[in-house]
């Protein structure tokens, strides 16, 4: 094991919940499929897992299937040099694999590159984790000093370098020979235009012709084998080593391109860098899509529209300063878009101004919120239909909130960061945004104490204040440490840049703290103008300041000069201070930090379930419709959440405990959906029967699964009563409660008058809806048993587990198609292989469930 895995078991650890001050004993990971079989194994006789069923999450899985669904189809475009099909991307990724081990590379070794958004960027990002590498992608605007410092921190062994930056990075590598470190080995990657041989260091092309196409994947020992590091850029700290895993980069990738409201095949511009947060982990997500990757070197306005125009391009995403760009470009640099065109943003909250602009142009833009430690988006702003009416100013102002949590992640919350308790929902309490869930990091790259510290209380402190709207919208005010505050009074800096950006005359503005003998502090603004507005003065700014917030958050000092920039789209506060620190006497960032009072708790692993979608869409989209059923049936996904932890609760009251099988023999009928969720919350098992199986049938495979329970449809009670009546007769096997299912709420039944037969909604009724949800030990432990028809042979009890439930409802749900808040009419029966997954996956999008 080399020194990558050594260095970064704390933050394996970490990840595994196992990791406090005095304990750093813990088990392997790569034991998990051990343990999900052990665990499994407990609960129903004949489950196993092997090869056959359980596979570790990996994003180079998407690059091997395009190589398949997608073999022809574009891979990449840059410029008129370079044009890949997945065919042939895959071979080379195998080539330059390969290649990699020829060089030495081995398991867990960090290979660096140092390029813009260019092929090889594409092809790394595969390659490395095939050769079993870790991936380092560097901010390519950083000095060589800081490019020795991060090479030295990862203890890269290669880093591959574009052109352009080829001097930056030979001035690094020599102030690690002056240290006496051996320096990573240097892969030169050409300009494409302007190839020229070179006799002194390996050349990209050449290393990858090198390689063979026959080289044998290696794939992790485990999905929380480290894939990638990204750096945070450290503008107010050190910058710290992000550690991604594979099974992070695989859930990311599909979130990712689910929130960009992408299908099959999309033409996609880059303009974030590749580098940044493995470029939002749509290098992956592309390759899922079979989507064209067109690379874009220098991002400009000019260059934008033309690649739009040029490749069809249909998504992109941009940081908040791209589309300030776009939005204020000159008209002569505009070409008209050959259809409407849909963006992601990220970073700072974009200006309500320039949201709109886009707009205007033709531009779809949703805003997501993320970090680095995330993978990148957390939170998306998810449109609501109704929201398409409002005036374009009220639109904009909903567009720049954060939103809600994105598909795979856990939880993302706003919290008082000392007691850790939820704010109230009230679009005023300020909290941090804390976070868990699979598409958190692993951790610091040896750095325990940073790891512990950002994991505190159990989540992933954000740093980021915000408010929780009444609709469970999330809207950042500032970063903890960016709080201005002057005579007591806290100042959110990005309150006071808003309304800057609102000003006809600016195009970039950042608010830092001054230092001031009677306030303590007050608001200082960097501002940028555009062109011909020369003659603004600085009493013109605080004036307009004043007339739009209480006069406290107004400005003090106004400053005019073009701000320093990021390639990420960071706040260009965070650069301001440090550099005007002399001349202002600006105080560096941290003084108002606010640490967390609450004692720290080990995250626990968060498993993949697809309850999860359920208390998801309760909190998104909990006023939508949830079923419709005729005209007596009518819920929304508050409703339908309420009534499920009800009945799980009521299930566990009838004496259901973890792993009991609980049966029905129903149509497609409301409490089918709800009996897909409740019955996993009470940690059973569900195991639906075919409605045309007889009296005979429905006994034995009542009797195979020992099911405690049998919920039964009105129509389908004889039925079930022949069913029980056979097992009555062998006195060793004692028959499941029977519950029945009225015709309709509030019907009735003449057998409902006897004892021995529940009534569902009476059931649901007692049952209550503070139940303690019993999530899975594993996510391999069984969610249900779905039996075969046994037209050729006796039927088979196949079980499914939480985790295949969840990743083929998310697979389901992209076949057919699907964006957000769908409806869906079933025709399908909700008995078969449950509904095809799609009743879990009705949950993740928020959709409708019309029953017939």
């Amino acid at each position: 094991m080399n020194k990558f895995f050594k260095t970064s078991k704390v933050a394996l650890r970490f990840f595994n919940g196992s990791l406090n001050r005095s304990n750093y004993g813990v088990r392997q990971l790569s034991q998990f499929a051990g343990d999900f079989e052990t665990e499994s194994r407990r609960l129903l006789e004949g489950v196993v897992t092997n090869s056959a069923n359980y596979v570790p999450l990996t994003p180079i899985s998407f690059l091997e299937r395009a190589a398949d669904v997608y073999r022809h189809k574009t891979s990449v475009v840059f410029g008129s040099c370079v044009k890949y099909t997945w065919e042939e991307t895959h071979s080379r990724c195998l080539k330059l694999a390969s290649a990699l081990v020829q060089l030495g590379i081995s398991r867990g070794d960090v290979v660096a590159a140092l390029a813009p958004n260019v092929p090889a960027m594409q092809e790394l990002h595969f390659a490395v984790p095939m050769a079993e590498a870790v991936l380092c992608t560097l901010n390519t605007r950083l000095d060589s000093s800081m490019v020795a410092h991060l090479l030295k921190h990862s203890e890269a062994k290669i880093i591959f370098v574009d052109q352009q930056l080829l001097q930056v990075a030979q001035q690094a590598l020599s102030l690690l020979s002056k240290d006496k470190i051996k320096p990573p080995i240097l892969v030169l990657i050409p300009e494409y235009e302007n190839s020229s041989p070179t006799n002194d260091i390996h050349e990209y092309e050449n290393l990858l012709s090198s390689g063979s196409s026959n080289f044998t994947v290696r794939l992790p020992k485990s999905e929380f084998d480290p894939i990638s590091i990204n750096y945070t850029s450290g503008t107010v700290s050190s910058p710290k080593g992000v550690v991604y895993n594979h099974r992070g980069a695989y859930l990311n990738s599909i979130s990712t391109f689910l929130c960009h409201g992408m299908g099959p095949m999309p033409t996609y511009l880059w303009t974030v860098p590749m580098f940044h947060c493995n470029g939002w982990c749509m290098i992956w997500g592309m390759a899922a899509l079979g989507g064209t990757n067109v690379c874009l070197r220098n991002v400009s306005a000019k260059n934008i529209f033309e690649s739009i125009s040029l490749n069809k391009v249909t998504h992109m995403s941009a940081a908040p300063i791209v589309l300030s760009m776009m939005a204020n470009s000159s008209p002569n640099d505009r070409k008209p878009l050959p259809h409407k065109v849909e963006i992601m943003t990220g970073g700072s909250p974009p200006p309500p101004q320039i949201l709109s602009k886009m707009e205007q142009l033709g531009f779809g833009v949703s805003h997501g919120y993320g970090l680095t430690e995330t993978y990148s988006a957390a939170t998306i702003c998810l449109w609501k239909p109704e929201w398409d009416s409002l005036p374009l100013e009220e639109r904009a102002v909903l567009k720049s909130r954060q939103g809600v949590q994105v598909l795979c992640v856990e939880k993302v919350d706003v919290r008082d960061p000392e007691t850790m308790k939820k704010v109230p929902a009230d679009g005023k309490s300020i909290g941090e945004i804390v976070c868990r869930g699979n598409t958190v990091m692993s951790g610091y790259l040896k750095d325990a104490k940073a790891t512990e510290e950002a994991f505190r209380g159990g989540w992933f402190h954000s740093g980021d204040l915000a408010v929780k709207h009444p609709d469970g919208y999330i809207e950042i005010k500032d970063r903890l440490k960016d709080i201005i505050i002057s005579g007591g009074e806290n100042i959110s800096t990005l309150e006071v840049e808003r309304v800057l950006y609102s000003h006809p005359a600016v195009v970039e503005a950042a608010v830092v703290a001054r230092p001031d003998d009677q306030w303590g502090q007050t608001p200082c603004a960097f501002i940028t103008l555009k062109e011909g507005f020369d003659e603004i003065t600085e009493q013109a700014i605080i004036n307009f300041c004043r007339d739009h917030l209480p006069r406290y958050m107004a400005p003090r000092t106004v400053l005019f000069e073009d701000l320093p920039k990021t390639s990420t789209g960071k706040e260009f506060s965070d650069y301001v201070q440090p550099m005007q620190l002399n001349e202002l006497k600006l105080p560096r960032r941290g003084n108002n930090d606010i640490t967390g009072g609450c004692r720290y708790k080990s995250p626990k692993l968060c498993s993949i379930d697809t309850d999860k979608f359920l208390e998801r869409a309760a909190n998104v989209f909990g006023h939508r419709t949830s079923v419709v059923f005729g005209s007596c049936v009518k819920y929304t996904w508050e409703e339908t959440y309420s009534r499920c932890l009800k009945l799980a609760s009521a299930l566990v009251h009838l004496g259901i405990s973890r792993g009991d099988v609980v049966a029905t023999l129903a149509p497609t009928i409301p409490a089918i959906q709800e009996l897909h969720f409740a019955v996993p919350m009470a940690g059973a098992v569900l195991c639906t029967l075919n409605t045309r199986h007889d009296s005979s049938m429905i006994a034995g495979l009542l009797r195979h699964s020992e099911a405690k329970i049998i919920f039964v449809d009105h129509q389908l009670l004889q039925i079930a009563q022949g069913a029980l009546s056979l097992i009555s007769k062998d006195k060793t096997i004692k028959p499941p409660i029977l519950v029945l299912i009225p015709q309709s709420k509030n019907s009735s039944h003449p057998l409902l008058e006897t004892s021995y037969i529940h009534e569902y909604e009476n059931l649901l009724a007692s049952g209550s809806n503070n139940f303690t949800i019993r999530w899975p030990k594993t996510e391999m432990n069984p969610i249900s048993v779905n039996y075969t028809s046994g037209t050729t042979s006796t039927s088979k009890g196949v079980v499914y587990n939480h985790r295949g439930a969840f990743l083929n409802t998310i697979a389901i749900f992209l076949v057919c198609g699907m964006g957000p808040m769908p409806t869906y009419l079933w025709t399908v029966p909700m008995f078969h292989c449950n509904g095809w997954c799609l009743i879990w996956g009705m949950a993740a999008l928020g959709g409708t469930n019309v029953l017939p």
